[in-house]
């Protein structure tokens, strides 16, 4: 965007300035439908434009209370500025065609968590008691009708006829093609949403911000952390989900390479239930969360994203298909050996 067109926009939530320092953005675009785009302003602001209408006032609004929510229970967030003399947060803008949403947030005063030179899942110990917190408090407060992205059943803004879990489960159903693993899958996921289906009006449910990857943690000058941003994601989930979801581990292909399958399977549920286990620090399980532990964490390891996209990868090699095949009759195995009586 041209400096002129995001001066006026900033001018907009605050008197003019004289010597505004606009940094190159940071553009995390979809392609030229969806744009995204990040102006850091003077080292004190960051604004965002989208192309897409992503975010609307009344989910600006939600944010807006979901970063207080944060900071009253010990977590740095980055708060929505409003436009001056108003309590509205969004700006629309059109430039050479384009309209724009635009919204003016807080710059993290905090560094970045470094996953080159640390590691994510001891970051994770220490993040993860703060959701466990956040739901103990919120739980069934102020939901929004906007689901996250790891949202089983319902759909978030992302989805389009399935929610992102039934859709990967149906990329991998597809890759094994015609191997009767494709068949066991598709009986054990129907019997998972079944019994979820069953019970999902009495399951507790936050507002997350719903994406806890290692480019949205912040961490304080001694490396502990400190902070969240990017609540683009933000939405309603069960808890149990969210908390499943945040604790998996991401397979790399270097495990793929040196681990067998239930060795890979170990090293799944291990590093997941250690950090379960620091959420549950802070929250405790109800009935119901409990009696459908196993459903959810059957959906979650047989289509967690970026594992599902690893196990298509190697199911594409002669090399790697029998051990992502042991590993899937592991995961079901597992499900059905665990989960409850119907």
């Amino acid at each position: 965007m041209k400096i002129m067109t995001l001066k006026d926009i900033a001018i907009t939530y605050f008197d003019a300035l004289d010597h505004t320092t606009i940094r190159r953005p940071i553009d995390s675009s979809h392609g030229p439908d969806d744009i995204r785009l990040a102006y850091v302003i003077d080292e004190k602001y960051v604004l965002h434009c989208y192309s897409s209408g992503t975010l609307t006032e009344k989910d600006l609004q939600a944010i807006r209370r979901l970063v207080l929510r944060h900071r009253e229970i010990g977590v740095w967030a980055p708060m929505p500025i409003s436009v001056k003399n108003s309590d509205r947060l969004l700006t629309c803008v059109e430039e050479e065609g384009v309209s724009y949403s635009c919204y003016l947030e807080e710059f993290a005063p905090f560094a970045f968590f470094d996953e080159a030179n640390a590691n994510l899942y001891a970051m994770k110990a220490e993040v993860l008691p703060f959701l466990g917190r956040l739901a103990s408090r919120y739980t069934n407060t102020d939901l929004v009708d906007r689901y996250s992205m790891w949202s089983i059943v319902d759909r978030s803004p992302f989805d389009d006829e399935v929610d992102e879990k039934q859709e990967n489960i149906d990329a991998l159903c597809a890759a094994l093609g015609d191997h009767p693993l494709a068949a066991r899958i598709r009986d054990l996921n129907q019997r998972a949403r079944a019994r979820i289906q069953k019970r999902l009006e009495e399951l507790p449910r936050c507002v997350f911000q719903g994406d806890l990857n290692p480019s949205n943690l912040l961490v304080d000058s001694e490396g502990r952390f400190c902070g969240i941003i990017d609540f683009n994601l933000f939405g309603t989930d069960v808890n149990i989900n969210c908390f499943l979801n945040e604790a998996m581990y991401f397979l790399t292909g270097e495990d793929f390479s040196e681990l067998s399958s239930i060795q890979l399977l170990r090293k799944l549920c291990t590093i997941q239930n250690d950090l379960l286990a620091k959420i549950l620090t802070e929250y405790t399980l109800a009935e119901v969360e409990e009696s459908l532990l196993e459903e959810y964490r059957f959906l979650v390891l047989i289509g967690f994203y970026p594992n599902v996209q690893l196990l298509v990868r190697e199911l594409q090699k002669v090399s790697g298909r029998e051990k992502v095949c042991d590993l899937i009759t592991l995961i079901c195995d597992a499900y059905e050996q665990n989960a409850s009586p119907a």
